[in-house]
């Protein structure tokens, strides 16, 4: 399948815990932040990236020392070729946009605190046997370099965050692993261990690796349709439509509220109850005793 801009839709975000620091601001509260990631292991591999936060809270971020922080954020590759993203692939692994941070203070970073990434997009080199695919896709991060208006230069590549996501051994012979079918849409959730590097590089990479946690299958992509828009979801907001009312599933009519109903005067007539009780409320005092009593006044 040719890669097309419907085709590589996607998300993709991590949650983590990282290290932030080095603040440089970019225009009044909006700044970028240096990024270590941990992927665990006894060799402390870790994920070096930037990170742009609008600090609407005014974090106070340390210039000198880095301070350890969960965090949200989305992400992409950082390209090998120049000029899509103002940062170098030989100086960071990836680059996006933070979402949140929430300081931790002092905190001793072990192997289950890999970064738990969540992505979305059209799963493609699919092998049911060894249940592995690949995801690839064109998130929206806004440090992308945008084309001057009015210059005859194309439109700068987006930057792509690509994965190759793996299921971890199973527990047992035998069980099957979920693996989606090629050209198939899939959202993933599963930690970060690993990455791939192109051949005969140490700095370029080419695919962030996911142990898969969770998978939900997502179907294919809508056929193409007939109309202008290439939708094949009708637009129903703009045309008129009937307001479905509370008695419209019986075939009663829809209720008109044009105006407010009267409220309805009470009646002299009414239960055999209610009329004894206007009695009551209308005889005077002797009267109601006279007519209740009158047995006890002949003794």
């Amino acid at each position: 399948m040719s890669s097309t801009a419907s085709t590589l839709r996607g998300l993709s975000t991590f949650t983590a815990i990282a290290l932030l620091g080095s603040p440089k601001i970019i225009h009044l509260r909006s700044i970028e932040l240096d990024t270590q990631l941990y992927l665990g292991g006894d060799a402390l591999e870790h994920l070096f990236g930037i990170l742009k936060f609008y600090n609407a809270n005014n974090i106070a971020f340390d210039a000198e020392q880095p301070g350890l922080y969960l965090i949200e954020a989305s992400f992409v590759q950082v390209p090998e070729k120049a000029g899509v993203v103002p940062y170098s692939a030989a100086q960071y692994d990836f680059c996006g946009d933070l979402l949140w941070a929430i300081p931790l203070g002092k905190t001793t970073l072990g192997p289950s605190f890999r970064p738990y990434a969540h992505i979305a997009g059209l799963a493609t080199n699919c092998n049911v046997t060894d249940g592995t695919w690949n995801v690839d896709i064109e998130p929206y991060v806004s440090a992308t370099i945008k084309t001057e208006p009015g210059t005859n230069a194309a439109p700068l590549p987006q930057p792509r965050a690509p994965f190759f996501c793996h299921h971890p051994e199973p527990h047992g012979k035998g069980k099957k692993k979920p693996t989606p079918f090629s050209n198939r849409f899939v959202a993933v959730h599963g930690h970060i261990t690993d990455v791939i590097y192109k051949a005969g590089s140490d700095t370029i990479i080419t695919a962030f690796k996911i142990a898969v946690d969770n998978i939900e299958f997502l179907g294919a992509e809508p056929p193409p349709s007939s109309s202008s828009s290439g939708s094949t979801v009708s637009n129903k907001l703009d045309s008129p439509v009937t307001t479905p009312g509370f008695g419209k599933a019986k075939g009663k009519s829809v209720a008109k509220l044009s105006r407010m109903p009267e409220t309805p005067t009470p009646t002299a007539s009414g239960s055999k109850r209610g009329r004894e009780d206007d009695e009551h409320r209308e005889q005077p005092a002797a009267a109601r005793v006279k007519k209740a009593g009158s047995t006890s006044a002949a003794t």
